[in-house]
């Protein structure tokens, strides 16, 4: 799990509902057990989600530079090459 998977989890929580508590604990667990919850979802979400990139073929030779690939991981996707 990326911090930049936790910051975009909690933009999004704080976009639709601005009050929110997004307090956490030492463990880092959320103080909400409703926000932690999500939080849980959004993880779930995430790991089933792979993206699979062409080959070199299928990018008629141009390849995946690694920073677009670190990309995509920190937001928590999986790259499957």
């Amino acid at each position: 799990m990326s911090d930049k998977m936790r910051e975009e989890f909690e933009a999004s929580v704080l976009s639709e509902y601005p009050n929110q508590n997004m307090g956490k604990f030492a463990t880092g667990e959320y103080q909400s057990t409703t926000i932690e919850h999500c939080w849980w979802a959004w993880k779930k979400s995430r790991e089933v989600l792979v993206i699979e990139l062409p080959d070199e073929d299928g990018m008629q030779g141009h390849l995946w530079a690694p920073d677009v690939v670190a990309a995509m991981e920190a937001a928590g996707v999986k790259v499957k090459s």
